[in-house]
């Protein structure tokens, strides 16, 4: 009985780590999303306030501005994705860990 609350306590730490990796890695990513849209309308607010005329020019810029965000924004999923991934691989690394020493 000590074994298995020990387990239980010890599973139920790993998944409060985990979920904890979790939220700081969407909270990350969500700062960086604010961020880059931030970005976005500061530089489309200097854009249009620089020329009122919709000129091939601006629309060039506004679609790299665009893509950029794009971008930044699936490097950020990424990441997270990646964070995400290695805290379950860590946690099952544990349990797995956990499972054989009980074994033993």
């Amino acid at each position: 009985e000590c074994l298995t609350q020990q387990s239980r306590d010890h599973w139920n730490l790993m998944v409060n780590q985990t979920r904890e990796a979790f939220q700081d890695a969407a909270e990350a990513a969500w700062n960086r999303s604010d961020n880059a849209m931030q970005q976005t309308r500061d530089r489309w607010d200097t854009m249009v306030n620089q020329s009122r005329n919709a000129t091939q020019q601006s629309r060039d810029r506004w679609d790299t501005m665009v893509n950029q965000t794009r971008e930044d924004l699936q490097d950020a999923a990424e990441a997270a994705r990646n964070r995400s991934d290695n805290a379950m691989q860590q946690t099952r690394d544990r349990w797995d860990t956990m499972v054989n020493q009980s074994r033993n």
